[in-house]
């Protein structure tokens, strides 16, 4: 099964439920992919509006979605992918 790849927009309006969440929710139901650039875009938004990163982790966890972060290393583009939202699905 292809996985989405999810931007900051995205996931930002997925946590502010704002138009597009719904698509944003089916893509983390089954599993979805973000870089880590938008991760911490994500991040620093959610603590300028004064949130809890830690918070909508552990919602993203209590929901079952799942959201892996994935970045390329600068040496032969090897891919690592971290679990943020749940134990990694293989």
């Amino acid at each position: 099964m292809n996985k989405s790849v999810l931007d900051a927009a995205a996931f930002l309006a997925y946590l502010r439920d704002e138009p597009g969440a719904e698509i944003v929710e089916n893509a983390l139901i089954n599993g979805c992919y973000i870089s880590i650039i938008n991760r911490v875009e994500v991040l620093s938004k959610i603590v300028d509006l004064g949130e809890s990163p830690e918070e909508i982790i552990k919602r993203l966890r209590d929901e079952g979605l799942w959201l892996f972060v994935t970045c390329y290393g600068s040496i032969g583009g090897h891919k690592l992918t971290k679990s943020f939202s749940g134990k990694r699905l293989n």
